[in-house]
């Protein structure tokens, strides 16, 4: 348990320390969405390991919740919930300080990058090495997609991308 701890504290110094560090650099593009977009990427790449851990937790020690009736929408509301809690304090720091409406997209992005991350592994498994693969790739498409002012597109792309993993998903992983 002790392990889970240390990798939820460092998670959030670094994905902190890239909020500040790349507002810092780049100081006069505050209003620019292609820096939100750039921060959102890394702090969602950040969270990857706990978003595995999550999907590990679920599928060792929560078997009996997969014989819920859940619907897709509410395993979808369900992850969005769970990773809006997760991510609060970051989509705090970019509302502070990238202002309101440039910190709402980033929030935005935020959570919905992370339920793409977080959807791949119900196709994937538990293998770790696959996931950080497919999840490295994945950022260095979205990386040129935003250099190319596709922040917008990615927000709804990676929604409905993970809302498409999601409802092709038939079956729980086996462990």
């Amino acid at each position: 348990m002790a392990t889970k701890r240390i990798s939820y504290i460092i998670t959030k110094v670094a994905s902190l320390l890239s909020i500040g560090v790349l507002f810092s650099v780049f100081p006069d593009s505050h209003s620019d969405v292609r820096l939100v977009g750039l921060i959102s990427l890394c702090v969602a790449l950040t969270h990857c390991i706990l978003i595995y851990q999550s999907s590990e937790f679920e599928a060792f020690y929560l078997r009996f919740a997969r014989n819920f009736p859940y619907h897709r929408w509410q395993l979808y509301a369900q992850q969005v919930a769970l990773l809006s809690v997760l991510l609060l304090p970051e989509g705090v720091w970019l509302m502070v300080a990238g202002g309101l409406k440039r910190g709402f997209t980033g929030a935005l992005m935020i959570v919905s990058i992370s339920l793409l991350f977080r959807t791949l592994l119900y196709r994937l498994g538990q293998r770790m090495d696959t996931y950080l693969r497919i999840v490295f790739g994945l950022f260095t498409f979205f990386l040129v997609l935003i250099l190319f002012s596709g922040t917008e597109v990615l927000i709804i792309g990676s929604g409905v991308g993970a809302w498409m993993l999601l409802s092709g998903y038939q079956n729980p992983p086996v462990a």
